[in-house]
Order: structure tokens, then sequence, then C-alpha cells
């Protein structure tokens, strides 16, 4: 059996795309939650993780009334 590890599997997702943390949260909860459980405060660590690395860039949406949000699309490292 391989071993996927939370960052292989946030790359994944965002080869299909941007997408905000909340978003990529929801797609796993979708996807693979029935064998693999994580938490949205890992993925946002992954992908803080990620960021730092190069492999992800985020841009800042500003909202009103809700909290700013993040969305994150793959960098040519990712």
């Amino acid at each position: 059996m391989a071993f996927m590890a939370l960052q292989d599997a946030l790359l994944a997702a965002l080869s299909y795309g941007e997408s905000s943390g909340y978003e990529l949260a929801k797609a796993f909860d979708v996807t693979v939650a029935n064998y693999w459980a994580a938490t949205p405060q890992q993925l946002y660590r992954e992908l803080d993780k990620m960021e730092s690395a190069g492999l992800i860039q985020a841009r800042v949406v500003e909202q009103t009334k809700r909290p700013n949000k993040r969305m994150f699309t793959l960098t040519d490292q990712g």
C-alpha cells in the first residue's frame, strides 16, 4: 500500500485550480476523509509550510463582514 502525504493530497487538489483553505478542507472531507482523517488545523498548517517552501502561493481576498481569505495556487516548483 502506498503512503500519500498530506502535502501530496493538497498539491493534487490544487492542480485543478485556485482554492481557499476552506474549499480544500471541504473537498478533503468529500474525497478522502473516509480513510484518512485530517483536521482543518492540520490542513492550514500544511498549507503554511508549503507556502514557505515555495510550492504554493497565496493571495489575500479582502471580505467585508467576514475574515479575509487566502486563495492558494501552485507555483512552478509545486
